[in-house]
């Protein structure tokens, strides 16, 4: 049986989330929900494909054993 894995966001990765739709949202509501959206979708994935994002490029990160996602133009690290 696939362990399941639980992804959980820290406090400071909420606040950065809300600073991106706050800032989507002053052009358009519907575009920054689907934006946010869109990122916590690609992060619920991870929960069953947590090896699909590639080691980060950043060194100390990797070394850390953290991965790397892309979303648009934002850096998911987990």
């Amino acid at each position: 049986m696939e362990e399941k894995i639980k992804v959980t966001w820290s406090f400071s990765a909420l606040e950065m989330l809300a600073e991106v739709h706050e800032y989507i949202n002053e052009k358009s509501e519907q575009s920054a929900d689907n934006y946010v959206n869109g990122i916590f979708n690609t992060t619920l994935k991870l929960e069953k494909y947590p090896e699909s994002c590639s080691p980060c490029r950043n060194q100390k990160l990797r070394e850390g054993g953290y991965r790397c996602c892309l979303y648009k133009s934002h850096i998911i690290i987990y």
